[in-house]
């Protein structure tokens, strides 16, 4: 879309507190097939909501998106200090001197295909990456909003005079990248650390 998404950092890290919260906080004795799809999507929203900030901003008063993601940047950084630093209400009792989450349940933890259990091995969450990858790749070359998508980032005033919201198009860019870096922090946070640190 012609866009600069410098605030993959900060919705990676919405993405991650999501995915730490949504591992220990949801029920202990959810199945591992319904408590990681509960996981990675409310991570990957989360990430669309605070991209599509930028993009709102952006499309309605034309922020630059690479001021205003760099600025969700840090007010992310300061969300999750506040919830999980130090006498943050969502900090991990048991070690009540460490900035850090409490660790998630089995059932969020992303499944090791190489190595030790128990955060030691690589996880899937490769694979999630690879799959996304050519999802966007599929949705950017053979779908509607993937040839909006290009038009867009070509020219917005030739995009506008053929009938594609241009507006529309800048806010769906910005939410999918976000979506995209918050599934990668919820993939952080569950198959490699299982819990978040500060």
């Amino acid at each position: 879309g012609g866009l600069f998404n410098i605030g993959a950092e900060g919705q990676f890290y919405m993405g991650a507190l999501a995915g730490a919260w949504l591992g220990f906080a949801l029920p202990e004795s959810l199945p591992a097939i319904v408590h990681l799809p509960i996981t990675l999507i409310g991570s990957a929203l989360i990430g669309a909501l605070w991209g599509g900030i930028a993009g709102f901003l952006k499309a309605t008063r034309g922020a630059h998106e690479v001021i205003t993601t760099i600025m969700l940047n840090w007010i992310a950084i300061w969300v999750g200090q506040f919830l999980f630093g130090l006498g943050g209400p969502l900090q991990n009792e048991a070690q009540p001197d460490i900035p850090i989450s409490e660790t998630v349940v089995a059932g969020a933890k992303l499944p090791v295909f190489w190595g030790e259990a128990d955060f030691q091995g690589a996880s899937i969450g490769i694979f999630i990456a690879l799959a996304m990858a050519i999802v966007v790749w599929a949705v950017l070359k053979y779908t509607p909003m993937g040839y909006e998508a290009r038009a867009v980032g070509f020219n917005p005033s030739a995009s506008q005079a053929g009938g594609i919201s241009v507006q529309s198009t800048i806010i769906k860019s910005l939410c999918i990248s976000g979506a995209l870096a918050g599934l990668a922090g919820a993939a952080e946070v569950m198959g490699v650390y299982g819990r978040l640190f500060d």
